[in-house]
């Protein structure tokens, strides 16, 4: 979506911390790479990481303009296109993690040529 990701300290291994614990639970050391990492950190870390990579590596995704597709309960889609559709990315998001069978997006307000 608009505006610049932002990912607050130690959210991009796993750590967990809640503001009513204080602020040491927030600002926990970080982790050395070959030192225990949270569990499903590295994981989550890797995947952050291919996240960064492909919005570096796809315009569209920078600077393109937005089109929400569809949006009902936890799941989102939508489209980032450049300027005259030179490059166009569909995100499919569904933050439950619950599968989803089937979701049917009109694709005509991109006016992509046939």
């Amino acid at each position: 979506v608009r505006g610049i990701p932002c990912i607050y300290y130690g959210d991009e291994i796993g750590f967990k911390g809640k503001k009513e614990e204080g602020d040491s639970a927030l600002r926990m050391p970080m982790v050395e790479p070959e030192g225990e990492w949270p569990a499903g950190g590295r994981e989550l870390y890797a995947s952050i990481c291919a996240l960064i990579k492909m919005r570096r590596d796809f315009p569209a995704l920078q600077y393109g303009k937005m089109l929400t597709l569809y949006f009902q309960n936890n799941e989102f889609i939508f489209a980032r296109a450049t300027e005259g559709n030179q490059q166009v990315m569909i995100v499919c998001v569904n933050i439950e993690g619950q599968e989803h069978k089937n979701v049917e997006v009109e694709l005509a307000p991109l006016q992509l040529p046939p």
